[in-house]
C-alpha cells in the first residue's frame, strides 16, 4: 500500500515538474529567440552568436528544470495535505471538521476554502435531514399510538357499547385524516428538497389571486369576517396554483388562531420592487420568542397545540419553501394578543 502511495506521489511530482519545465523553458527560449531575431535583423550578427544561442538554451533548460523541481515539491506536498485531511474527515464522518487553509493566498488556498464551504453545506444538509427524520417519526408515532389505543378498546369491551364504538371510530377517522395530511406534507417537502415540485411560473395578477381567495374563503371562514384593504393591481411571476395554496394555508392559519367574529384582511401592494400580498388577522398573535422558529418544520408553540391539536406544524414551512422556490420570500409581523401579518413578497413582471 505504501509502495503504491509512493509511486503515485512520484508520478504527481514528475507530472508537475515536466509541465513546469516545459512552460518555463518554452518561455525562455521564445524570449531568447525573439531577442536574437532582432539582432539578426538589425545587422548585429556575430560569429559567436550561434554558440551563445546553444549556451543560452542549455542554461534556460537547467533553470527551468530546477524551478520545476522546487515548485513540484511545494505543490505536491500541499495537495497531499489537502487529500489526507479530506480523507481523515471522510473516515471519521465528523463533518464539523475543516481543512486547514493556507495563510498564503493562491489557487490551493482557494481550493481549501471551497472544500470547507462544501463541508459546511453538507453538514447543514445532514443535520437538517437528521432533524427532519426525527421530527417526522415523532409526529407519526402519535396518531399511530392513538389508533392502537382505540383498537385495543374495541377488541376488549368497546364492541358491546355502541356509543363507545362510535366515539372510537370517529377518533380513529380524525387521526387517519391527520396522518394523511402529515404524509402529504412530508412528500411535498421531500419534492421541494430535490427541486421536483414542478413549478410553472408565469404572470399572475394580484386582483385574480385576491378574488379567488375571497371566493374560496366562504367555505372555510368559520364565522370570521373577511375583508380587503389596500389592493393595487400588478402582476407577479409565479405559479398561480402554488401561490393560491400558500394563501389558503395562511388563511386557514389565521382562521385557527383568530377568535369568533375576528377579522382577516387581504391586501396587495408594491413594496421594495416586489409584489406583496398580505394576510392579516387580529387574533392571538405570536410571541417574540416563537417568531424565529415558526417556519421550522414541525414547529408548534404550546398555545398552537392547545388551539389546533390536529395541526402538523408543516404548513408555514411548506409556504416558505414554495415561495422561496419561486424567487420570493415570506415575512411575518406579529404581537402577542394583537394579531399577525404574513406577507408574500414575489418578483414583479418586468
Amino acid at each position: 500500500m505504501s509502495y503504491d502511495k509512493g509511486k503515485r506521489r512520484k508520478r504527481k511530482k514528475e507530472t508537475i515538474r515536466h509541465k513546469t519545465t516545459a512552460t518555463v523553458f518554452a518561455s525562455l527560449v521564445i524570449a531568447g529567440a525573439a531577442l536574437w531575431m532582432l539582432r539578426i535583423f538589425s545587422g548585429e550578427w556575430e560569429a559567436g552568436t550561434f554558440f551563445s544561442i546553444i549556451a543560452y538554451v542549455s542554461v534556460s533548460y537547467l533553470l527551468a528544470y530546477l524551478s520545476a523541481m522546487a515548485l513540484s515539491r511545494k505543490y505536491v506536498s500541499q495537495i497531499e495535505k489537502i487529500i489526507n485531511e479530506a480523507k481523515a474527515i471522510a473516515s471519521s464522518q465528523n463533518l464539523d471538521s475543516r481543512i486547514a487553509v493556507s495563510s498564503h493566498p493562491d489557487e490551493l488556498s482557494s481550493l481549501e476554502t471551497a472544500l470547507n464551504e462544501m463541508l459546511g453545506k453538507l453538514e447543514e444538509s445532514f443535520e437538517r435531514e437528521r432533524r427532519f427524520v426525527s421530527d417526522a417519526s415523532h409526529e407519526l408515532r402519535t396518531p399511530v399510538a392513538v389508533m392502537r389505543g382505540y383498537l385495543d378498546i374495541l377488541r376488549g369491551w368497546g364492541r358491546e357499547d355502541p356509543k363507545l364504538m362510535d366515539e372510537s371510530l370517529e377518533a380513529m377517522s380524525e387521526e387517519t385524516d391527520r396522518m394523511g395530511r402529515l404524509i402529504e406534507g412530508l412528500l411535498k417537502l421531500a419534492r421541494m428538497d430535490r427541486d421536483a415540485l414542478g413549478i410553472n411560473a408565469g404572470p399572475v395578477g394580484s386582483g385574480a389571486l385576491i378574488g379567488k381567495m375571497i371566493e374560496d374563503s366562504q367555505n372555510i371562514r368559520k364565522g370570521r369576517n373577511v375583508k380587503t384593504s389596500k389592493i393595487e393591481n400588478f402582476k407577479v411571476i409565479a405559479d398561480k396554483d402554488l401561490i393560491l395554496e400558500c394563501l389558503r394555508a395562511l388563511f386557514e392559519n389565521a382562521v385557527n388562531y383568530t377568535g369568533e367574529n375576528g377579522t382577516i384582511t387581504f391586501s396587495a401592494e408594491i413594496k421594495n420592487s416586489c409584489g406583496c400580498i398580505s394576510v392579516a388577522d387580529d387574533g392571538m398573535g405570536i410571541s417574540e420568542n416563537d417568531l424565529g422558529t415558526i417556519f421550522y418544520r414541525f414547529s408548534r408553540t404550546e398555545s398552537s397545540r392547545k388551539i389546533n391539536p390536529s395541526g402538523s406544524g408543516l404548513g408555514l414551512s411548506l409556504v416558505k419553501s414554495i415561495v422561496e422556490a419561486q424567487g420570493g420570500k415570506i415575512t411575518v409581523e406579529s404581537r402577542q394578543g394583537e394579531g399577525s401579518v404574513f406577507t408574500l413578497q414575489l418578483p414583479l413582471e418586468k
